[in-house]
């Protein structure tokens, strides 16, 4: 039984090829330890931003400065529709390790 809310909203940014994408995120912790969550994503403020994107993601988290994370990307056309047969077939999977505010922006 928890406690407290077990809902988790925040704010991401990504930087890709030269540029830096913000989403905005929403999900809820899996256990009282929040060592799982998932989190759904989506770009900000443009939601039909062209490129491929964040969707839904299953994180792990094991008390330290890491985070290891299977997601589900999405494509969008660059006429900002999407298309079922131009998704990727298999989750990208990755690590998010602790930074600093200018190590963000160095990278962007």
């Amino acid at each position: 039984m928890f406690r407290c809310s077990r809902d988790i909203e925040g704010e991401a940014t990504v930087c890709v090829a030269g540029r830096s994408i913000d989403y905005r995120l929403s999900g809820e912790v899996a256990d009282r330890n929040a060592s799982r969550f998932t989190l759904d994503s989506w770009p900000y403020p443009d939601t039909r931003e062209p490129g491929t994107h964040l969707g839904h993601l299953e994180a792990t988290w094991a008390g330290g400065d890491e985070i290891s994370i299977t997601a589900t990307l999405h494509v969008t056309n660059p006429d900002g529709s999407w298309s079922s047969n131009k998704q990727p077939a298999e989750p990208s999977r990755f690590r998010l390790h602790r930074g600093t505010e200018t190590s963000l922006r160095t990278a962007c």
